[in-house]
C-alpha cells in the first residue's frame, strides 16, 4: 500500500479498503501471498502496508509477518512477527528514532486491529489448494525452470565455447522487442553477425527454445586510466576509522578501488574485510600479507598512512565458483557487519529471481533492484587474472530504467534484501539486450561455504 504518512497506513486496519485480497509474490520460489491496497494518485512516498509468508520456497506456512514500510526501498521498515496466526513480536531497530516512536505508540494503540488482520490472513492461506497455483506448463513454475536449469547445464559448456558467446541463462524470450511469456535459454554473444549454419545456435535445445542476446561482461573494479564521469563524488576518500562496508578499498600496488563488502567476525577471534579477489588482489602474485588501502590509491590512498588490511586469503573462477577475498586488520577499528547507507546487516540467506534487493557500492553508492535469475552462467575476462567461467550466478536488474544498479568500482559490495539479510557479493556486469544493464553477483552460500571448507567461519 503506498500512502503520505504512518497514520494512513495504519488506517486501512479500521477500512473497508482492505479486503483480504491476496495476490502471488513476485518471487518464483515461493508461493507467497500478500494483502494489498491500491496506490492513489495523491500518494507521496512508496511506503506499504502488507501481510506475507516468511517460509520462502516450501509452500508450507507457519510465519509471516506483517510489514511496515518507511522509505521507498523497503530498507526502513518496521515488522510484527507472527506463528501459526500469533504474534511473537515486533522488530523496529532499522527505524529512525522519531519513526520508531510513531510505529510502537500506533503498536499499542492498534495491537488487537493488527492480530485480527493477522488471524484473517492465516485462514486465507489455509483456504488456499496450494497445488492448484502452479501448472506444469506455467514458466513460473519451479518444475518447470528446473527442468529448463538442467537441459542448461548439460550444454551451457558446449556453447561458451563458441566463438562471441559470453554468457548462457534462462529468461523470456524476446520477439520484436517484445518480452513474451515464454521461458527460454538465452545465449549472450558479444555481437550477432552471420554464421555458417552448422555454427548458429540452435533455434530449439531439447525441446527447449532458444534466444540470442547482445551482451558483453566483465569485473566491475575500477581503473584510474578509465573515465571517471560515471562516479559520483571523485574526490578523495577519507580514512574511514572505524571501518564499514560500502567504502573504497583496493591494493597499493595497483592504481584499482573496489567497495570493501563489509567487515566480518571470524571463528577464530579475529575481524576481516570482504571484497572481491580482483578488488584486493592485484594479480595471481598477490600473497598473504600484502597491504590492502583504504582509501584505494585512486581515491587518495597512501602508504603507510592508509594501510587498512593485510590480505589473508581469496577465491577466483574455478572450482570454487566465486570472486571473494579476505583480509585482516592490524591497527583500525572496524564496525562489523555494518554497511554504509544500509546499516547493520543480519545474517544471511538465500534469493530468488523476483526479489528486491539492494546495495551500497563506492560508484553508484545506494541503489535497488531484483534479482532476475539465479541461474547466470558467464565468461569474465579479468585484466590481471585472465578468463574465468563462473555458474548459476545472480543477474539483478535495477529498479530504475534509467540509471544502472551498480558500475564499475562497485565489486565487492553486498547486495542485501528487504530484510536486510546478506545474499550476495557483487562482481561485474555489463549491458546486453539493447542496452539494459545487468549486474552479477556470486551466492553468499557460496562465499560461507568456500571460506568455511579453508577453515575460516563467519559468526
Amino acid at each position: 500500500m503506498k500512502c503520505k504518512y504512518l497514520k494512513d497506513q495504519v488506517s486501512i486496519i479500521d477500512s473497508k479498503e482492505f479486503n483480504g485480497a491476496y495476490k502471488t509474490s513476485n518471487s518464483i520460489y515461493s508461493h507467497s501471498y500478500s494483502y494489498y491496497r491500491s496506490a492513489k494518485e495523491t500518494d507521496k512516498y512508496n511506503t506499504h502496508f502488507t501481510v506475507h509468508p516468511t517460509d520462502k520456497g516450501t509452500g508450507e506456512f507457519t510465519k509471516f509477518h506483517i510489514s511496515l514500510n518507511f522509505s521507498k526501498t523497503g530498507i526502513r521498515n518496521a515488522k510484527i512477527f507472527y506463528v501459526n496466526g500469533e504474534c511473537t513480536g515486533f522488530d523496529d531497530e532499522n527505524l529512525m528514532h522519531d519513526e520508531r516512536i510513531k510505529f510502537e505508540n500506533l503498536f499499542k494503540e492498534k495491537e488487537e486491529a493488527f492480530n485480527e488482520i493477522a488471524r484473517q490472513f492465516w485462514k486465507k492461506v489455509q483456504d488456499v489448494d496450494k497445488n492448484k497455483l502452479r501448472f506444469n506448463n506455467d514458466p513460473n513454475d519451479l518444475r518447470y525452470r528446473k527442468h529448463i536449469q538442467q537441459i542448461k547445464k548439460t550444454v551451457e559448456d558446449n556453447l561458451l565455447s563458441r566463438e562471441g558467446v559470453t554468457a548462457i541463462d534462462i529468461d523470456y524470450k524476446v520477439k520484436k522487442g517484445i518480452v513474451t511469456k515464454e521461458l527460454a535459454i538465452i545465449v549472450f554473444v558479444k555481437k550477432k553477425f552471420d554464421i555458417d549454419e552448422d555454427l548458429q545456435i540452435p533455434k530449439k535445445i531439447q525441446g527447449i527454445k532458444t534466444d540470442v542476446w547482445e551482451g558483453d561482461f566483465s569485473a566491475y573494479e575500477y581503473a584510474e586510466k578509465v573515465s571517471p564521469q560515471p562516479v559520483k563524488d571523485l574526490l578523495v576518500d577519507p580514512i574511514a576509522n572505524p571501518i564499514i562496508g560500502g567504502i573504497s578499498v583496493g591494493p597499493f600496488d595497483l592504481d584499482i578501488y573496489g567497495t570493501l563488502g563489509m567487515v566480518l567476525d571470524t571463528n577464530f577471534g579475529m575481524q576481516m574485510l570482504i571484497s572481491s579477489t580482483h578488488v584486493l588482489a592485484s594479480g595471481p602474485h598477490t600473497s598473504p600479507g600484502d597491504p590492502i588501502s583504504q582509501p584505494a590509491l585512486p581515491m587518495g590512498g597512501h602508504f603507510p598512512e592508509s594501510l587498512a588490511g593485510s590480505y589473508y586469503m581469496g577465491f577466483i573462477g574455478q572450482p570454487h565458483n566465486i570472486d571473494a577475498s579476505l583480509a585482516t586488520i592490524p591497527t583500525r577499528n572496524a564496525t562489523s557487519k555494518t554497511i554504509q547507507g544500509i546499516g547493520n546487516t543480519r545474517g544471511h540467506d538465500v534469493t530468488f529471481p523476483g526479489d528486491d534487493v539492494a546495495k551500497y557500492g563506492r560508484t553508484t553508492q545506494f541503489t535497488s533492484g531484483k534479482v532476475v535469475s539465479d541461474t547466470f552462467t558467464c565468461v569474465i575476462n579479468y585484466p590481471n587474472f585472465g578468463a574465468m567461467t563462473y555458474y548459476n550466478q545472480l543477474r539483478i536488474q535495477s529498479n530504475n530504467p534509467y540509471n544502472a544498479f551498480s558500475q564499475p568500482g562497485d565489486s565487492g559490495s553486498m547486495i542485501v534484501n528487504e530484510d536486510r539479510e546478506v545474499v550476495g557479493m557483487l562482481m561485474g556486469g555489463g549491458q546486453a539486450n539493447g542496452g539494459q544493464y545487468h549486474t552479477i553477483a556470486n551466492p553468499i552460500d557460496d562465499i560461507i561455504r568456500t571460506f568455511e571448507a579453508n577453515g575460516v567461519r563467519f559468526v
